[in-house]
Formats: C-alpha cells, sequence, structure tokens
C-alpha cells in the first residue's frame, strides 16, 4: 500500500508542477490551460502506469483497479487540502469538482485498462 501511496503522490506532485509551469495561462487562456493540464494528467497516469506494472508477474486487472482507485483518492485528498475554503486556492467543492475532480477519473480508466490488457496478455501466455 505504501508503493501505491507514493505513486499517487508523485503522480499529483508532477501534474501539479505543470501546472505550476503553466499557470499564467490559466487567466488567459483558461481552456487551454485546462486541456493540458488534462493531457499532463494522462500522460503522467500512463508513465506511472507502466512503471507500476513493471515489477509485476500476474494480478494485473487487480492490481490496475487497486492502483487507479488509490491514486485517485490520492490526488483527490491532497487537492481537496489545497482547494477547499479555509485553505491557500480556495474554491467551493462544486466548483472543484466540476473544474478539477472529475478529470481524476483518467486515473483509473488508464489503469484499469492497462491491467486488463496485461491480464489478457499473460493469460494467452500462459495457456
Amino acid at each position: 500500500m505504501k508503493k501505491l501511496l507514493l505513486w499517487g503522490f508523485g503522480l499529483w506532485a508532477a501534474v501539479f508542477a505543470v501546472a505550476f509551469v503553466l499557470f499564467p495561462l490559466r487567466q488567459a487562456e483558461p481552456v487551454f490551460f485546462e486541456t493540458l493540464i488534462s493531457i499532463a494528467l494522462a500522460g503522467c497516469t500512463a508513465l506511472a502506469t507502466r512503471f507500476y506494472f513493471e515489477d509485476l508477474k500476474d494480478g494485473f486487472f487487480r492490481a490496475g483497479i487497486q492502483a487507479g482507485v488509490v491514486w485517485m483518492l490520492v490526488n483527490l485528498a491532497v487537492d481537496l487540502i489545497l482547494f477547499l475554503p479555509e485553505s491557500p486556492m480556495q474554491m467551493p467543492f462544486p466548483a472543484y469538482v466540476k473544474d478539477i475532480g472529475l478529470t481524476y477519473l483518467i486515473i483509473p480508466i488508464i489503469t484499469l485498462l492497462a491491467g486488463h490488457l496485461l491480464e489478457k496478455q499473460h493469460t494467452k501466455r500462459n495457456k
């Protein structure tokens, strides 16, 4: 579980770093900014998934579900600390969900599909 939590936080930190660099675009071109952040999230999730699955020998589908759920929850938890009222980047919860929160569904979609494909490939090899 510790490894999953670390990967989740690393994923959040990588996307946050991209957002920090691109932050000037948020005011000037908010739609472009959101698009780039979504691309960064998908790319970072795919990369983290690749490295997370590298050492696994089996149980890929289950691992994909676990990684996706844990990583998504870690990202949401860290964000909520930063974005809810009484925090540095205050944002009402409904606005957070619409603007940022739902985007994190990308994480379990990628990990679950990767786990499914690897499980299918593993099953074929062992027949």
